[in-house]
């Protein structure tokens, strides 16, 4: 996607490399939350996969 953006701003607005990388930083900046937030939620599903336990019996 980036680089689709980056395209876009060089060639339709023409405008140069350093200013599309201007452009382009909120957007890299999103991307690296989402990255860290998804990298968070994998590492809690593999965590729980390893330590799952069976479930204890219930008295009635």
């Amino acid at each position: 996607m980036a680089g689709v953006l980056q395209s876009y701003i060089e060639r339709v607005l023409g405008m140069g490399y350093m200013v599309a990388q201007g452009y382009m930083r909120l957007w890299m900046g999103v991307t690296m939350v989402a990255g860290v937030f998804f990298l968070a939620g994998l590492l809690t599903t593999v965590v729980d996969l390893f330590t799952l336990r069976p479930a204890k019996a219930r008295t009635t």
